[in-house]
């Protein structure tokens, strides 16, 4: 009643209660008194031990202001309690909500496979993505994306350096092992500054039950930390399960397909979810991952096997996700890469407010907001986005990279857009749209020679594919947009910038 939102429970007041004892020196708890099975008491006129090197505790109080009774002492200490309960776990300690954010408290690292079959290789780094996605829904717990976190091997580097490079004070790590029908999954979290585990959790489930265990630890992990999950629903988290564990390995084999730019692992990937919907036609995530793969595959020309024309087919299997499950913010975020890439800007940018609506501490949601806000003319509101969705990429992933280097070209920030398409093609040599973005940005440099030079190395890699048709796809309603990116291919020798 006192604190609406806070979640505060047997963890995060422990700890509290805890900090708030190291913090005054009462080592052998006579200021703050535990009352078993009730709370905590303050005895504020607790003193040390006659001949006791220990420094004085409280200024003893008159006898006036001492408690008169136990109950008053009792409630007086379940209130201090709680107020340092709040104060420890809340997410900031020094200052307001835009330092929060610039600065995520937590990572989940990809979950180690013990023991699996190599056809569920992916499993450990499926459920946490899903653990990720789950926490992403609260606003009160912004949490490292996955294209970061997953990269970082914490039994080769340690738990201080991993937590170091993605800049969080905590770590979730886990393992996981199938055996026949049933998974083991052990959990734990990490401080990474005080170097401790704070608590571990060990489940031996079904499939069915994997949604509840994920809900259980968002429920955990929240209190713990003393976020203020809003989105915490079970409903949603059910209704994104199947009862199968082979297609929810095989769906998270094709999403993690997703932005691997290279024919072979759209190819897999496709393969891999459409198994999966054999298996479970009901199951709304395989549907939204089949439709996404697909609108990328279909802009993008990864296979050359989807165009746009087939577009009636990925808006069906995106729609069918979001029918089976409307809270499925992966599904928005499908359908607002497609139609703002394909020329519905104000539509796709609608479908990218609900996804992040949904998720607002889902790193890819804040970049699909910006993608969908620059294809609708607002440069600055897109940089904006972008400038939230960075810090949740410590690591950067090549795909907010080649999103991140479209929004500084259209800012006119030309050398950030060409450090952010050096990056994006480094990490993904296959990723013909950061390459063209690369050659656009050496040309509004004066770096001409330099850009056409990587433009004959893109038309030699790729004879097939167009940028200019591209771009008249992505800026159909951004003409200024369109004209300055046609000029620029047409110097560097694409189309005839008509």
């Amino acid at each position: 009643r006192v604190w609406p939102g806070m979640v505060v429970t047997d963890d995060s007041v422990v700890q509290a209660v805890g900090d708030a004892r190291r913090a005054i020196g009462d080592k052998h708890h006579r200021a703050i008194q535990t009352v078993p099975r009730r709370g905590y008491r303050l005895v504020a006129d607790a003193a040390p031990a006659a001949g006791s090197a220990e420094a004085p505790l409280a200024r003893p109080m008159p006898a006036r202001q001492r408690f008169r009774s136990p109950a008053l002492a009792l409630l007086s200490g379940v209130v201090f309690a709680l107020g340092a309960a709040v104060w420890w776990s809340w997410p900031t300690r020094a200052s307001g909500p835009a330092e929060h954010l610039s600065r995520p408290p937590l990572a989940v690292l990809a979950f180690r496979d013990e023991g699996v079959a190599p056809a569920d290789a992916g499993l450990g780094q499926s459920i946490a993505e899903d653990l990720i996605a789950d926490l992403a829904r609260s606003v009160g717990a912004p949490v490292v994306s996955a294209r970061s976190s997953f990269q970082l091997d914490i039994t080769k580097l340690g738990v201080r350096e991993v937590a170091q490079r993605l800049q969080v004070h905590y770590l979730v790590d886990g393992s996981v092992r199938r055996e026949g029908e049933q998974l083991r999954i052990r959990t734990q979290l990490v401080d990474a500054d005080a170097g401790r585990v704070v608590w571990t959790r060990d489940d031996g489930i079904g499939i069915a039950e994997l949604p509840a265990v994920r809900a259980a630890l968002i429920e955990r992990l929240a209190s713990t930390l003393g976020t203020s999950v809003w989105r915490v629903e079970k409903q949603r988290v059910l209704a994104r399960s199947t009862s199968s564990l082979d297609a929810y390995t095989l769906t998270a084999r094709a999403y993690a397909a997703k932005h691997r730019v290279t024919p072979e692992d759209h190819r897999a990937g496709r393969a891999a979810v459409e198994q999966a919907l054999r298996i479970d036609p009901e199951y709304a995530f395989a549907w939204a991952v089949l439709g996404y793969l697909n609108a990328v595959d279909a802009v993008v020309g990864i296979t050359g096997e989807w165009s746009p024309a087939r577009g009636n087919e990925v808006m069906a299997q995106i729609d069918r996700g979001l029918q089976l499950d409307p809270g499925l913010a992966l599904g928005y975020q499908a359908r607002a890469f497609w139609l703002s890439a394909t020329g519905r800007a104000a539509d796709g940018l609608a479908a990218a407010e609900a996804s992040v609506k949904l998720a607002p501490g889902d790193a890819d949601n804040l970049v699909l907001l910006g993608f969908s806000q620059l294809m609708n003319g607002q440069a600055e509101k897109a940089r904006a986005s972008l400038d939230k969705a960075l810090p949740l990429y410590p690591v950067r992933s090549a795909h907010a990279s080649s999103v991140d280097t479209l929004i500084r070209w259209a800012v006119r920030d030309y050398a950030a857009a060409l450090s952010s398409a050096s990056y994006c093609v480094e990490r993904t040599p296959g990723h013909l749209g950061c390459r063209v973005s690369r050659a656009v940005a050496l040309t509004e440099m004066g770096h001409v020679d330099e850009a056409r030079a990587e433009a004959a190395a893109l038309r030699a890699r790729a004879p097939g594919y167009d940028p200019v048709a591209l771009s008249r796809s992505f800026y159909r309603d951004v003409p200024e947009l369109l004209a300055r990116r046609l000029r620029v291919l047409h110097d560097l020798g694409f189309g005839n910038g008509s």
